[in-house]
């Protein structure tokens, strides 16, 4: 398995308050089956507090691929690992790798890792109404979140699947000549 995005600890904070949905573009080098979202929180998330991950494309369109939502057991000054239920097969290039909460709980903001990126990360300020992700997302951050994906190639899985198939017909064209060979000597 190998991982995109910004698997780096930020050395400054970023707060994702109620409503906004914050990400990070990030570059996908070939197809791949993305597995899960790791996000790392520093503080003020409390236990209830809902929180989930999906992916966008590079213009901000929701791709309808969301991680599992947790609202229990996050650890903070931590990564945290969001599962795909349905892990999606994206193909090379550029997307945004998001997370938002309900924040219910004390401070309305969660904390969570970050750095001085390039402009366009994608920091969406309109005040949305969790959990219904939206299209057509402000690109407005400099900030880079520490938000990374896990995949694994697909040229990995058709390369094991080309290779098991070419064994299990070696087998039957074995098994084949075997029962040929004891049918013509009783």
């Amino acid at each position: 398995m190998a991982t995109f995005g910004y698997n780096t600890v930020g050395a400054t904070i970023s707060n994702i308050s109620v409503g906004v949905i914050a990400g990070t573009l990030s570059v996908l080098p070939v197809e791949g089956v993305i597995s899960s979202l790791s996000l790392y929180i520093v503080s003020n998330w409390t236990s209830g507090d809902k929180v989930k991950g999906g992916i966008y494309d590079s213009s901000g369109n929701y791709l309808n691929y969301e991680t599992e939502e947790i609202s229990t057991g996050l650890s903070l000054n931590s990564w945290n690992v969001f599962n795909f239920v349905s892990p999606p097969t994206l193909a090379a290039g550029s997307y945004y790798l998001v997370f938002w909460s309900d924040r219910l709980g004390g401070v309305n903001t969660m904390t969570i890792g970050a750095d001085t990126g390039s402009s366009n990360q994608l920091f969406d300020t309109s005040g949305q109404t969790y959990p219904t992700w939206v299209n057509g997302l402000a690109h407005t951050s400099t900030s880079i979140k520490s938000i990374y994906a896990t995949y694994t190639a697909t040229s990995n899985i058709k390369s094991y699947n080309t290779n098991v198939k070419a064994n299990i017909k070696s087998i039957n064209t074995n098994v084949i000549a075997n029962v040929k060979s004891l049918n013509t000597n009783p």
